[in-house]
């Protein structure tokens, strides 16, 4: 574990090699407040499930500021778009304005049935669209959080979740931490047992 404060390149060493231990199966907690923290951590997961042949389903807020950060990594190649999705959370799980837990769940089940039939042998998902729900009730962020963990489909899927902890209540955030099995902080790495 390293604490904030530390060497900035021996944090990003131990991230990178946490990131790798993840296996199929496993719920990871992003938790972030730095953009750049936030990029350098996507950065990190995306290269990793790619070298690992694995397909990439990632769900966010702002797809084109992610594939330009990609990009400018080297990973918005067309070698990649076999291996490699990124579509806007607002068109998928937003209807009438609400947000709906159980469209994120029949998401990730649509997605990996894809990504099996495809041959595929695991789906790594990505989301980044927690902040979507500010303005709305936290609780349905809670509601999803513990949802993803008992209900998605592991047996084929790792699941990131990209959390921004700002505005999120003490109580609300012991809840979400709670519900995954690994958590990645602003200079931490852990797992929770």
């Amino acid at each position: 574990m390293t604490r904030r404060g530390e060497n900035v390149a021996q944090v990003n060493r131990e991230r990178l090699e946490f990131i790798r231990h993840i296996s199929p199966g496993q719920h990871v907690g992003v938790f972030w407040e730095d953009e750049d923290d936030k990029t350098s951590i996507l950065v990190s997961v995306v290269k990793d499930r790619l070298r690992r042949g694995e397909f990439t389903f990632i769900l966010t807020s702002d797809p084109k500021k992610v594939s330009s950060q990609l990009m400018a990594k080297g990973m918005m190649s067309q070698s990649h778009e076999n291996y490699l999705r990124i579509s806007d959370a607002r068109q998928i799980f937003h209807s009438g304005g609400m947000f709906n837990p159980e469209r994120v769940l029949d998401l990730a089940r649509e997605v990996v049935d894809e990504t099996v039939n495809r041959g595929y042998r695991c789906l790594t998902w990505i989301g980044d669209y927690a902040h979507l729900l500010y303005d709305q009730r936290i609780q349905s962020l809670v509601e999803l959080e513990e949802g993803v963990g008992k209900k998605a489909p592991y047996d084929r899927m790792t699941a990131f979740c990209f959390l921004y902890t700002k505005g999120i209540g003490c109580g609300e955030l012991i809840r979400i931490i709670k519900s995954h099995g690994h958590g990645i902080f602003p200079g931490i790495t852990m797992t929770m047992t």
